[in-house]
């Protein structure tokens, strides 16, 4: 038989250990509390982060514009000044501006005879003639012809305007003529043709040529026996082989050819 006091000691511990449960049930509450209110928190510093960088950066981008309207209006004013100032200048400096515009133009006069006689060079050294470009179908077309010891007889078209030869031809009444292939050279300039002669969409590089030769077959007749067979039909290189068709054409043309019998 347990004694009184005994009794009453337990019930004291089974109360004491019901209430420490019960603290310990409060506690762990509490703290997914405190656990969940830190994790908002630290969401809404986030957040808050985020937002003052986009304001700083849109600060940083009106104060750029600010900048690049002060000097555009400063720009213009400056215009202004300038429009206002010539406006004031007096007829002596009008006549050696209009004097300055003059050795401007005589200038470009002698650029184009400059690159006349670069031409006429080309064509001594090489004797290829170039007698047209024209651009079309996206193409700049190039009719030419290469006079050389075999061909047949091609008489040369009229020099251009400061042409030396020109002014040699004034003197003499007779033409020279030359043994010549004529041939068109079609070379792409715009990615925008459907259905150009030569490639489209091509870089400066990797462009390509169309040569297109022009035969009489009753004048050519020679001609077309002595060149090899892909220089008497159409056909297209890159532009990287350019010099090397070339050198392909110049030889047709200058090398003696010996005709067995």
């Amino acid at each position: 038989m347990q004694h009184p006091d005994a009794n009453d000691l337990i019930a004291s511990l089974k109360k004491e250990l019901a209430e420490a449960r019960k603290n310990t049930s409060s506690g762990s509450a509490e703290n997914a509390k405190l656990v969940s209110q830190v994790s908002v928190l630290q969401s809404e510093n986030e957040k808050t982060q985020a937002e003052h960088k986009t304001i700083q950066t849109k600060f940083t981008e009106s104060q750029n514009e600010v900048k690049s309207l002060t000097a555009k209006l400063e720009a213009a004013r400056k215009s202004a000044a300038a429009v206002t100032e010539t406006a004031k200048v007096p007829g002596s400096a009008v006549k050696s501006r209009d004097a300055s515009s003059r050795t401007q133009l005589h200038g470009n006069l002698d650029s184009a005879k400059t690159a006349t006689l670069k031409e006429e060079l080309y064509r001594d050294l090489t004797g290829l003639i170039i007698t047209s470009i024209k651009r079309k179908d996206s193409e700049d077309e190039y009719s030419c012809i290469q006079t050389g010891r075999n061909g047949s007889t091609y008489r040369p078209l009229s020099s251009p305007p400061f042409s030396l030869v020109a002014q040699k031809q004034k003197k003499n009444s007779t033409l020279t003529r030359h043994p010549a292939l004529h041939f068109h050279l079609n070379i792409a300039h715009d990615s925008s043709a459907v259905n150009p002669k030569t490639p489209s969409g091509l870089s400066y590089e990797d462009a390509e040529f169309a040569y297109e030769p022009f035969f009489d077959q009753d004048r050519d007749r020679d001609l077309i026996d002595i060149l090899p067979d892909y220089l008497t039909e159409e056909i297209c290189f890159p532009r990287n082989h350019a010099v090397k068709f070339y050198t392909k054409v110049v030889d047709s043309m200058t090398k003696k050819v010996v005709v067995e019998e």
